[in-house]
Parts: C-alpha cells; structure tokens; sequence
C-alpha cells in the first residue's frame, strides 16, 4: 500500500518538467499565452516565443510555411534567418534576416526567435503521459489485490480515492499541456474600392488607417522607408505601415511592372498623389 504515497510527488515534480520544456505547438491556439516569453522545443532547437509582438524594422519575406511550428523550424535551419513571424489570422510565416528596433504590440502576431546555443529539452508531456500510465498501474494493483479484512480494505479504498483524485488532476493538467487555448485576434477587413472602401477608416494595432483609392504616384518621386515585393496583401500592406511607427504612408500598386509591391513612406503622400483610374491604393494614418 506504500506505493501511493509517492505517486502525488512524483507526479508533481514531472508535470513541472514537462510543461516547462514542451514542444512547440502547431498552431497559435496552443501556443499562447502558455510559451509566452519562454523557450520551446522544435526539431534540433529551441526558439524563445514572443506572442502579440512585432518587430519594426525590418523587411519581412514571406515563407512557403503552413504551420507555426514549421515556421519555427524553417528559420532555425537557415543560418542567416534571425527570427520567424507567424500571422495567425491569415495562416501565414514571414522570415527575416534581422530583428532590430523595439518590439510593438500586435495581436495574432508571434514572433520566434531561434536560440541556437540552447540544448533542447528531453522531457515534454510524453513525460507526463508515462507517470499519468504509472498511476492508472498503482490503482489498478490496489483494487485487484486488496486485503480481505476490513481494515486494509479501507486502507486500499483511502488509497485508491486519493490516487483517482491525482489521476484525474494529472489528466487535466496533461490536457491543458498539450491544448492550452489562447484568443487571437482577426485582422480589420478594408472593402473594395469600389464597394464603399475608399475614404474607408480601419483601425490597426494602436494606429487607425485610412483606404484611399484610384491614385497614382511614380517611384521615383517617392520618400522611401521600404519596399516589401510582391507576396502581401493590401490589408498586410496596411498594417505593416500601421505596426511601424516610423512610417507615414504605404502606397500599394494595382498594376504596372510592380504589380502587389508595398511601398512604406517616409512622409505623408496624400497630398502629393494623382486621383484617376489607376487601381492603386494609398494608406493614411489618421
């Protein structure tokens, strides 16, 4: 009858280990807010999560990556790639060579950093699945060969009560290690232009943008921030301007040679713009 009066401890000290070292969920939902601001295990690394956060900066490349856990071990295997951002409201992973400038608050956003001088973890919540087998064993053996007279039988009832309480303390505890559920926001939808977007005010982040359509402006009279090629979407064009404090405008082209290129400004183009039947489109801060 022994055996149980360890079991509690036991378990304990393996739940602590596996749910400090487990691995990278696939998806957002499990992600967050759990491995916020932790170190997570991926295929031959480790990589310190970031949830709601983007760094301004940089220009991101967008990845062929289709989960967030793949996202994570995309960058890690790149020598060159500095960290991974992954959207999840559009399922998307974008890539960079380089994280500077403070990081901003941006919900759905997460930001995995690879730590290639960290050893990864031995134990996740396989760990806490074995102990959770082991205590399912203990209280199988109690109440396959409990004693005949009462007292011990009471002893092995006590015992067994105890262990289910444990047992079902440890399956929830295995659940939430390995489902943690966390609310990610969706990104504001601008409408066409021509079904009530232009003039069409969408807040972003802590920025509010505003839709202005069928304009026209060359490249070459343009202040440039950055240029992102072509693999954004005009709202991701919107909030890359709106989730860098630095840019006052992004103009995304509707046609020519750059076709879908995002254009971050330096300065206001709104007043320097042509109005006409060009498909391009101009986002403003307001």
């Amino acid at each position: 009858m022994a055996i149980f009066k360890f079991i509690p401890v036991a378990l304990a000290a393996t739940l602590s280990t596996a749910v400090a070292q487990s691995l990278l969920p696939n998806d957002a939902f499990s992600t967050c807010p759990t491995f916020n601001n932790k170190p997570a295990t991926i295929n031959g690394g480790v990589v310190q999560v970031s949830c709601d956060v983007w760094y301004s900066g940089y220009s991101p490349a967008p990845s062929a990556a289709t989960s967030l856990r793949q996202c994570a071990e995309d960058c890690y295997a790149s020598s060159t790639c500095q960290g991974s951002i992954w959207f999840d409201a559009a399922a998307k992973c974008y890539t960079a060579s380089q994280l500077i400038g403070a990081p901003n608050p941006a919900i759905g956003w997460i930001t995995l950093r690879p730590d290639r001088g960290a050893t990864p973890p031995t134990s996740n919540c396989d760990a806490v699945n074995q102990q959770l087998q082991q205590s399912q064993n203990a209280l199988q053996q109690c109440q396959t060969g409990a004693a005949t007279t009462s007292q011990q039988l009471q002893q092995c009832q006590s015992s067994a009560a105890a262990n289910t309480q444990q047992l079902q303390q440890t399956q929830n505890a295995l659940q939430q290690c390995q489902t943690t559920a966390a609310a990610g926001a969706q990104i504001p939808s601008f409408n066409d232009c021509n079904s009530g977007g232009n003039g069409q005010v969408v807040t972003i982040g802590n920025r509010s943008m505003r839709q202005v359509c069928n304009v026209f402006m060359a490249k070459a009279h343009m202040n440039l921030l950055r240029v992102v090629h072509p693999g954004l979407t005009r709202p991701e064009c919107a909030m890359l301007c709106a989730l860098n404090t630095s840019c006052r405008s992004a103009y995304f082209v509707g046609h020519t040679s750059t076709v879908n290129e995002c254009q971050l400004q330096n300065d206001n183009i709104e007043s320097r713009v042509t109005y006409s039947n060009s498909p391009d489109v101009v986002y403003i801060p307001v």
